[in-house]
C-alpha cells in the first residue's frame, strides 16, 4: 500500500552502483531502511541530494510489515535549513548525531513523540546562534525520554551522586564502578533541568562537554542493546578544541 509520512534522514549507504539505502527515521514507521537509486539527475524524483542527513522529507512510501527494505516512490523537503550544512560545528553535529540516531534508534522505537522531538530540535538547532557547542550533550539527555530509560531527575539532591546503571542520583555509593562524583553528578542534573532555549547561558569548558559527552554514551551502552561504537565523535571533539 501507498502511504505519506514525513522522514528526517539518518544516513545512507551505498549498496552497489545503481541503489543505495537510505536510513529514515519516519513518523508513522519509526526508523525505516529504503532502496534509492544512485542518481544526481534534477529529473528523478529520488535525486540524491534530497538524502543529506537530517534533511527533513515528506515521503510517499510503500510499506510492507514483512520485508526489511521498503521502497520511496517520491520525496519533497519539507523544512529548509539555513545553517546545518554551512556552519562548520552545526554540520559536525549534526553528522554526529544522525549516525548516533541511526544506531540507537531500535527497530520497536515507533513513536510519533520521538520522531516530533527529533524534527523540533532539528528545527530549533538550524535557528541558533550562541550555545551551539553545548546542544547535541542536552539533545542526548533529553533523547533518554524518548527511548525508554530516562534519568530520573526527581531523584536529585544537593550530594547525591548519579547512578549510571540505575539513571538515577542516589546519597550511597552503589556496589558496581558505573557512577559520578557529586560535581559532576550536579553537572547532569543542571543539564536535565535544562531546555534548548537556555542553551546560551550553559557555561561548560571544552574538557568538561567532552567528559559528560564520554559518560552519555557509556549511559547508552549500558541501556541499548547491541549499540556500537561512534565513529563521528572523534571528529566532534576535535570542533571544539
Amino acid at each position: 500500500m501507498l502511504y505519506k509520512t514525513d522522514g528526517i534522514v539518518l544516513n545512507v549507504s551505498v549498496y552497489d552502483d545503481k541503489k543505495s539505502f537510505v536510513h529514515i527515521l519516519t513518523r508513522d514507521f519509526g526508523l525505516v531502511s529504503y532502496s534509492i537509486p544512485n542518481t544526481h539527475s534534477k529529473r528523478s524524483k529520488l535525486r540524491r541530494s534530497l538524502f543529506t542527513p537530517f534533511t527533513i522529507l515528506e515521503m510517499d512510501v510503500t510499506h510492507q510489515h514483512d520485508r526489511s527494505i521498503q521502497k520511496i516512490t517520491e520525496a519533497r523537503v519539507k523544512n529548509i535549513f539555513i545553517d546545518l550544512y554551512t556552519d562548520p560545528i552545526k554540520n559536525g553535529v549534526v553528522l554526529f548525531l544522525s549516525e548516533f540516531l541511526s544506531k540507537a534508534i531500535q527497530p520497536g522505537d515507533n513513536s510519533k513523540g520521538l520522531y516530533d522531538f527529533v524534527e523540533n530540535s532539528a528545527e530549533l538547532f538550524d535557528l541558533l546562534e550562541k550555545g551551539k557547542g553545548n546542544f547535541h550533550i542536552l539533545f542526548l539527555i533529553k533523547l533518554t525520554e524518548f527511548l525508554g530509560f530516562r534519568i530520573n531527575i526527581e531523584t536529585y539532591k544537593q550530594g547525591y551522586i548519579f547512578d549510571i546503571l540505575e539513571g538515577r542520583f542516589n546519597d550511597n555509593i552503589p556496589y558496581h564502578n558505573n557512577y559520578l562524583s557529586p560535581d559532576l553528578s550536579y553537572e547532569i542534573y543542571y543539564l536535565l533541568s535544562s531546555s534548548f532555549p537556555d542553551l546560551e547561558k550553559i557555561n561548560i569548558s571544552r574538557d568538561k562537554r567532552n567528559e559528560i559527552l564520554d559518560i552519555l554514551l557509556k549511559f547508552y551502552l549500558l541501556h541499548v542493546p547491541g549499540l556500537s561504537k561512534i565513529k563521528s565523535i572523534d571528529i566532534l571533539k576535535t570542533l571544539f578544541t
